[in-house]
């Protein structure tokens, strides 16, 4: 069964499933607290963009019980190799409505700015 969090994104030509669950969600809570600059005026920048899918491919690794083998530097290549082609940014887009499909992450209440 397929569901709405969760999406695969191609990292070294291999398949990476991201899964948007509470674990992800915990992940960018503690990083936002620790890193509130990641997010300004309701914007995140490429920095956060990138633990966002880091902390969905964590989230998937430990659901699925699996050692992590890819680092947050990898999801920030992909981001700016994302960016620069049409099927990349339709990527990126599917990414965006994914994580705010989800039902575990609220993104309105992790706290940003020191707030």
């Amino acid at each position: 069964m397929d569901n709405t969090h969760t999406c695969t994104i191609t990292i070294n030509d291999e398949p990476v499933k991201l899964l948007f669950g509470s674990i992800a969600g915990s992940i960018l809570v503690d990083v936002v607290k620790n890193q509130p600059e990641l997010v300004e005026n309701d914007f995140v920048d490429e920095a956060g963009c990138s633990w966002i899918l880091y902390a969905g491919y964590i989230n998937q690794c430990k659901v699925k019980n699996i050692t992590p083998t890819y680092k947050r530097s990898d999801f920030v290549v992909f981001l700016e190799d994302a960016q620069l082609t049409v099927e990349g940014e339709n990527t990126l887009s599917m990414i965006g409505k994914t994580v705010l499909g989800s039902p575990y992450i609220e993104l309105s209440k992790i706290p940003y700015n020191g707030n």
